[in-house]
């Protein structure tokens, strides 16, 4: 099977790949991939996230924006 691309060109464009650089910091912490595994299950306000279960009053080093 040949790949979709010739070999040695980019798949992404620089500005592509700085968004999703973006979005990977964004979910680099086991609590911002907890929180995101939380809302695809369903919409949460940071109230309902603070009260939930089992939940630490730790924060987050940095606000999840990409989130």
């Amino acid at each position: 099977m040949e790949p979709a691309e010739p070999a040695g060109e980019p798949t992404l464009t620089e500005p592509d790949a700085a968004a999703v650089a973006e979005v990977m910091q964004g979910l680099a912490s086991p609590a911002r991939i907890r929180i995101l595994a939380r809302l695809l299950h369903a919409p949460c306000s940071v109230g309902d996230r603070a009260r939930a279960p089992g939940r630490r009053a730790a924060p987050l080093p940095h606000p999840p924006r990409a989130l």
